[in-house]
């Protein structure tokens, strides 16, 4: 089942009126893995056309006050088959779609993603204040 169809109504109507859809997604477990297609607006700001969403499981991508709150037990980590599912998907994007978007309102989880996604073998850079994520 792709988590598309288990999306909270909350998020999917905040997709919704951003004039955002989910495109593709996959359970890289606890987490929940999204492709977003941004509106054409953020396009042309950002450069890119798509999103990547890292949402544990439960909580919502789309809620700024979410983003903030610190969902990671201490010592919890992603175990190898959960990056190394999470790389290939995320390459695979790249490939389809081009240099993709990353990021968070929440700057201490942006160094996480960015410290993540170096880690699995991106490129990444600041674009902005978001990551902009492309193959190394």
């Amino acid at each position: 089942m792709k988590l598309v169809e288990v999306l909270s109504p909350h998020d999917s109507r905040a997709l919704g009126n951003m004039s955002m859809n989910v495109v593709d997604s996959i359970e890289v477990a606890p987490y929940g893995l999204y492709l977003i297609r941004l509106s054409g607006g953020m396009e042309e700001l950002y450069g890119s056309r798509y999103q990547i969403a890292l949402n544990k499981n439960e909580t919502s991508f789309t809620d700024i006050f979410s983003q903030k709150k610190k969902f990671v037990q201490k010592g919890e980590t992603f175990n190898l088959q959960a990056i190394s599912k999470m790389k290939a998907k995320i390459a695979q994007w790249i490939s389809m779609y081009g240099d993709l978007l990353a990021g968070s309102y929440n700057p201490k989880k942006n160094r996480v993603y960015d410290k993540l996604l170096r880690k699995c073998g991106f490129a990444v850079s600041p674009h902005h204040n978001v990551l902009k994520v492309s193959k190394a």
